[in-house]
């Protein structure tokens, strides 16, 4: 398959036009080809001289019962920017690869064995500085659909102009315990970057766990547990630890009405935040939503000001309805 892309946005003055081709290319049942070719054309103002980008990249695709094979390539310049879509990172050249072979024990438990290599190297245009990662992982299939992964890696970032190490090993498992259950674990221990405006070498843990229940087509019901820290890889002096708990319950009533409840607390900033929604979908475009949401802080106003408390006090709440109508010519 071949395609164009043309986007062509223009808001407050600013200017944004991408231009170019890509595709895919199928070499055969096991191998496909995949490539883009893009230019942008952007200006800050009306009054700003205009910046030209590029975008240019590939990627190999081999896959088969007993490998995995892929290789692939970037380059992106540094005023390469498409408002149409989100780019995390441009100004930049990136070669890498992996190679996976798969190995199908003869067990009634573990299903498939898949030690892999993959490389990264980029470098950094703006900097001239080159960073890498270079992962090695084996990972098992198991029965009932069980995922279990252990990965080490060494590893570099170029951030605001400087190399940091972030190197570390990571563990994870997935599984459909049941037909009701489904669960997944993650945990990271390495060398990390605190990213600020004078940023340093750290290390830190970050920790996932994940749990899903559905007794019926109708009910849903999803848990989750995020933990990060970091701490100053020079003095070991802490510089934050992070613990998000989320919960999402949605009730489908028939095929049209549903309802969704979800509630977040951030241990980092103290709130709790709750986000309720009754959703009326008669077709796709005609849609009648109606939503609530609140924000509590523990904290108190007193003698004019918020100040620490143990209690929660909600700061702010707001409310939403939306209608809307698909009409056919």
């Amino acid at each position: 398959s071949l395609g164009f892309i043309f986007t062509d946005r223009e808001h407050e003055g600013r200017f944004n036009r991408v231009v170019g081709p890509d595709g895919q290319i199928r070499l055969g049942q096991s191998s496909m080809l995949s490539f883009y070719a893009l230019g942008s054309f952007t200006r800050a103002s009306n009054e700003s001289p205009r910046q030209d980008g590029h975008a240019l990249g590939f990627d190999y695709l081999y896959d088969t019962r007993n490998w995995n094979i892929q290789v692939g390539g970037q380059d992106l310049s540094p005023d390469f920017e498409t408002d149409a879509g989100y780019l995390i990172r441009n100004g930049l050249t990136r070669v890498r690869a992996l190679i996976a072979p798969k190995f199908h024990p003869r067990s009634a438990v573990v299903l498939q064995l898949t030690p892999s290599l993959y490389t990264s190297q980029l470098r950094d245009k703006c900097s001239g500085l080159w960073e890498t990662e270079n992962t090695f992982s084996l990972s098992s299939v198991m029965v009932r659909t069980t995922r279990i992964a252990l990965a080490g890696s060494y590893s570099t970032e170029i951030f605001l102009g400087q190399r940091f190490n972030t190197s570390g090993w990571t563990a994870q498992v997935k599984s459909q315990i049941t037909k009701q259950f489904y669960v997944q674990v993650m945990y990271r221990d390495g060398k990390a970057i605190r990213y600020s405006e004078s940023p340093f070498q750290g290390y830190g843990k970050r920790a996932l766990a994940s749990l899903g229940y559905q007794p019926s087509e109708n009910f849903n019901w999803t848990f989750s547990f995020t933990f990060s820290d970091l701490f100053r890889d020079s003095t070991g002096e802490k510089i934050y630890d992070y613990t998000i708990i989320w919960n999402r319950l949605v009730y489908q009533v028939n095929k049209y009405l549903f309802f969704r409840a979800i509630v977040e607390y951030n241990t980092y900033h103290r709130q709790v935040l709750t986000d309720l929604l009754a959703s009326f979908l008669y077709i796709p475009g005609t849609v009648i939503q109606l939503g609530y949401g609140s924000l509590y802080d523990r904290v108190r106003w007193e003698d004019g000001a918020y100040i620490n408390s143990d209690r929660f006090l909600e700061t702010r709440r707001g409310i939403f309805f939306k209608a809307s109508y698909l009409w056919r010519l």
